[in-house]
């Protein structure tokens, strides 16, 4: 098969995959984070237990046994990889706001009525944007490289070329032994640059959103 299509055909499929994990699991992870961390009580108990439960699941182990069950699919992947990787954000996101409910501008709005939906959302949330962006766009190739792992395993969607299974049927057929770098390199090349792609704008814009 001609390499050169798979290669191109693997780039918005890579970038679907850091998207969509970067963008949810950042969406879970403040939302989960600032309602914990605000309203505290029973609530803010409730939501780090959970956190403290899905962060010490083995993630690959799960993941390789919910492919073998179900099947190798990009789907499973995708919902795996966004139910396991939230905690982390959400424990961060507790602790500044914790800081934050405390100072005069929060009380100044909670004295005048302001809803709690609306003190989180429309005052809190902006102050903690800069940090939530870069972690945004930090999460997209963690994603790339977690697909791109799985599939050089040999545990990814065979109905969908990606970087990773280019890389696995090179190494399956014995590519890298008879020195078939173009079946080698330029996948590797791929992903590698990618990644660094994304951690160069996340570098670029901390300037702009926290200056």
């Amino acid at each position: 098969r001609d390499l050169a299509q798979g290669l191109l055909f693997g780039l918005p499929v890579a970038l679907l995959i850091g998207l969509v994990v970067a963008v949810v699991e950042t969406a879970i992870g403040v939302v989960l984070g600032i309602t914990s961390g605000y309203l505290g009580g029973r609530t803010d108990l409730l939501i780090q237990r959970l956190a403290d439960i899905v962060a010490n699941v083995p993630t690959l182990p799960l993941l390789i046994f919910l492919l073998f069950v179900i099947g190798p699919s990009l789907f499973v992947i995708l919902f795996v990889l966004i139910a396991f990787s939230w905690p982390g954000l959400t424990i961060q996101i507790r602790a500044m706001v914790m800081h934050m409910r405390t100072n005069a501008l929060v009380e100044a709005i909670q004295s005048l009525g302001s809803s709690h939906r609306r003190v989180m959302f429309r005052h809190i949330l902006p102050q903690i944007a800069p940090y939530v962006v870069s972690r945004l766009i930090f999460a997209a190739p963690s994603a790339i490289l977690a697909e791109a792992g799985l599939s050089f395993l040999g545990l990814g969607d065979p109905s969908i070329p990606t970087w990773g299974q280019i890389l696995e049927a090179g190494f399956r057929t014995g590519g890298i032994y008879v020195g078939y770098w173009w079946w080698i390199v330029p996948p590797g090349l791929l992903i590698v640059l990618t990644a660094l792609t994304f951690m160069l704008l996340s570098l670029g814009l901390e300037p702009v959103v926290n200056p």
